[in-house]
């Protein structure tokens, strides 16, 4: 009977071990992790991208900035101004409900761009430009005669060279061909050149950078507005362009005509003339998404659900509100233009830009 006894109990503490072991195996099953996996679990550490500072080991928000903590070996990987490597998530900055208040977005989209340009000048005196304008009067009137009297045709090709050279002269000032054809049916030179002159149009003549040439042509719309008279704006447009360069200035003068029927504009005058430059339709943000660090320019990309993805752009054009963006966001996207989220807190933008750099050099590594 002690046998029995004895045995009994040596075949329940077998059994008791089974199951006490399938029991362990069955639950490291139902969880998914094993004895070295839970270790490894452990072993894991969660950190802040913006507060490198603040790490876990689970995953949670970052007490100070709220952006999720990720894993240190899910580190994301960019390898150039708004492209990331597949299967790595962007740096993104994460918001709370209440942090989103005040935030503004628009969309990146593709629109007409119109370019202001300032420039100052005065009304012009240009004694110079008067005397050219009589001689090349004269002599035209001068070769009709000829030809009406029948005059000799030495006589004729002298006074045609003198016409030809007359236009040369006007050409060398920058007048175009359209306005010396159409000061070939003047009658008299333009006065409002030496003094006012009510009932002629004035010249004002602006200086422009030469590196802004480009973007100028006879007949684009100017506005001029003069100090002497508060709140008026002259409507005009560009006559001629010089074809010489201020070698001391670096600068060109624009030619501008306006109408002033009362005479009120007098030589020397002061003015500021805007200029209006179609640049055709560009891909386009507003001025205010963009901040600039010096070396890079960055925008906020609004991702959703509180998630604002920082990229690298490249700007092209640029107006008083709009640029022109060449690479770094798609048509549609929306970008944030008020940065309320990072004004509090200098060091957050500075993180962020941070992460980005190092995501750059992590992604030219692999190349």
């Amino acid at each position: 009977m002690p046998v029995f006894k004895t045995f009994l109990i040596v075949v329940l503490i077998v059994l008791g071990i089974f199951y006490l072991k399938e029991g362990l195996v069955n639950k490291q099953d139902a969880s998914g992790t094993s004895g070295s996996d839970h270790h490894e679990k452990k072993n894991k550490i969660y950190y802040c991208p913006m507060h490198p500072q603040i790490t876990s080991d689970k995953p949670g928000d970052c007490p100070i900035c709220y952006m999720k903590l990720v894993l240190k070996e899910d580190r994301p990987n960019k390898v150039s101004s708004g492209a990331y490597v597949e299967g790595h998530a962007p740096v993104e900055l994460a918001l709370r409900k209440q942090q989103l208040i005040g935030i503004k977005t628009a969309p990146v989209r593709r629109q007409k761009l119109i370019k202001t340009i300032r420039a100052v000048g005065t009304v012009a005196h240009d004694p110079e430009f008067y005397q050219a304008q009589v001689e090349y009067i004269q002599l035209l009137g001068s070769l009709n005669k000829a030809r009406e009297d029948g005059s000799s045709l030495e006589i004729l090709n002298q006074l045609e060279r003198l016409v030809e050279a007359s236009r040369t002269r006007l050409r060398h000032m920058g007048i175009s061909e359209e306005l010396i054809e159409e000061m070939a049916a003047w009658k008299e030179p333009q006065h409002s050149l030496l003094f006012s002159h009510p009932g002629e149009p004035v010249w004002v003549y602006a200086q422009v950078y030469e590196y802004e040439l480009p973007f100028f042509h006879a007949g684009d719309a100017v506005e001029v507005d003069v100090p002497a008279f508060p709140g008026e704006i002259m409507k005009g447009e560009i006559r001629a362009i010089d074809r010489m360069v201020d070698p001391m200035t670096r600068t060109i003068r624009v030619r501008i005509q306006l109408e002033d029927p009362h005479g009120r504009l007098k030589p020397e005058m002061y003015v500021n003339a805007k200029f209006f430059v179609d640049l055709g339709e560009r891909l386009v943000l507003p001025q205010e998404a963009v901040f600039d660090t010096g070396a890079q320019k960055i925008v906020f990309v609004d991702r959703g659900e509180g998630l604002f993805e920082p990229r690298n752009v490249v700007l092209g054009a640029r107006t008083e509100e709009l640029s022109e963006v060449q690479e770094g966001v798609k048509e549609g996207e929306m970008v944030v233009t008020s940065g309320n989220f990072l004004m509090d807190s200098e060091s957050r933008l500075k993180a962020v830009l941070e992460g980005m750099t190092e995501q750059n050099h992590g992604g030219h590594s692999g190349h």
